[in-house]
């Protein structure tokens, strides 16, 4: 979850770094992707986070590779951190993990919704001892 974090901050918080990381992913013909948020309270959130890490894993480090060859100032270096955490086995397979940990909190999420039925129970009847 940590890298998710990094690679949040790095593109979303700088419009040039956001810009880029636009153009690289213009480049792979993949329309509407994004870096979603991590939000640290809410578990139903976790799952977007990985997810999207993964559908543009070499989007992400393609950007990485871009920022920290282009700059040389802290964010060049945090650039790549996480360009060489992106290259390891563990940071892949981490993120699938987790991935597929947090999906199982998205059940309370979909329970959450509109559309579910409410149970035609009055209060009497559940407390009725038979």
């Amino acid at each position: 979850m940590d890298i998710a974090k990094k690679i949040d901050k790095l593109i979303n918080y700088s419009p040039k770094r956001k810009h880029l990381f636009s153009t690289m992913v213009t480049e792979s013909e993949e329309e509407g992707a994004t870096i979603k948020l991590l939000c640290p309270t809410y578990t139903t959130c976790h799952t977007a986070a990985p997810e999207s890490v993964l559908d543009q894993y070499q989007q992400i480090m393609d950007t990485m590779q871009e920022i920290n060859e282009s700059t040389t100032d802290e964010y060049g270096l945090k650039a790549g951190s996480v360009l060489s955490t992106l290259e390891k086995f563990e940071t892949l397979f981490g993120l699938r993990l987790s991935k597929r940990l947090f999906s199982a909190a998205e059940i309370s999420k979909a329970l959450q919704g509109k559309d579910m039925n409410r149970h035609s129970y009055s209060p009497e009847e559940l407390y009725r001892e038979k």
